[in-house]
Formats: structure tokens, sequence, C-alpha cells
């Protein structure tokens, strides 16, 4: 029947190396289908109890599988305080000392490598507590999401050993 092909559908995505989420994908995109095509509920695949089952144990045995989730890189003290130096030393190359500079706002923001990406310029401000701003674009925000601006901001006593880095 059409139920045990989408059960060896889900098992065969199963056996490929994929996240837990592929299968639940699949059955979204079949319920999707039946839907629009305006199949009856009663007769729907998707709402059958044997995918539903084998759906929720190729997500229990997917999730063993699972890589642990990796955590970003940290920085050292001496890693910042070398980007510093390198923000407030005019002999440096101004591209080296720019891309200091957003390492270090990224740092103490908190941001993400993409989010510099969906900074604009035109609203940051250089208040007197320090560096404010709006992220345009983030995995979480930006046109079409429920979050159209992330502020962010840097405290003007966020450093180590050149307290200028922020305004230079």
């Amino acid at each position: 029947s059409s139920r045990i092909q989408v059960v060896d559908y889900l098992e065969c995505l199963a056996a490929e190396p994929c996240s837990r989420t592929v299968p639940r994908s699949a059955v979204g995109a079949l319920a999707f289908m039946e839907e629009k095509a305006e199949v009856p509920y009663e007769a729907r695949i998707a709402q059958t109890l044997l995918v539903k089952s084998t759906l929720g144990a190729l997500e229990v045995a997917l999730q063993g599988r699972a890589r642990p989730a990796r955590k970003a890189p940290s920085y050292s003290i001496a890693m910042v305080v070398a980007l510093e130096h390198m923000v407030m030393d005019r002999h440096e190359l101004p591209v080296l000392r720019g891309y200091s500079w957003v390492l270090l706002l990224r740092i103490w923001a908190a941001l993400r490598c993409d989010d510099v990406r969906g900074i604009n310029p035109a609203y940051l401000q250089d208040l007197d507590g320090g560096l404010e701003g709006q992220l345009e674009r983030t995995k979480t925000s930006g046109p079409g999401r429920n979050i159209r601006w992330l502020p962010f901001f840097v405290n003007k006593d966020s450093y180590f050993s050149q307290k200028e880095w922020l305004k230079t």
C-alpha cells in the first residue's frame, strides 16, 4: 500500500547521513500536497498512525546519531589585547586595523560572523556610553521575519588595554 511505500522512503532517508529533521520535513511536504490536492482527511497518508509512529521512531534513532553542537572558538585575552593594539597602531595597514576593529566589535557585542554584514553604518551612533547600532539582517531578523531590526551596544569600557579602540 501507499503507507508502506512512504515508510520505506522514510527509512531510506534515515539510512543516509541526514539530520533528524529530514524525515519530518518529507512527511510535512506530503501532508501539504495532500491538503492542497483536497484529499479527504481520513484518506491522507501523512496522517496515518503507521507513518506517524515510524516518524517518531526515526527521529529518536537519528537524535542518537547527531553530532554534538560545536562551540564557537573563544578568543583569549591576549588575542583581544593584540587586536586592540592593532586598531590603535597608526603604522599598520588600514585594512588590518579595520578588520581588527570589526573583530573586536563582534567580540564585545557578541555577534555571529555573518551579523556584521547586517550592520548599516548609517545607524551607528557614538554615544557617551559607547557605540549603539542596529542589525538589519541576521539569522533571526530581517525582511520577512518577525523581528526587523536587532539593536546592539558596545560599552565604552569594553577594553583590556586600549581604551580608545572603539572610537578609533
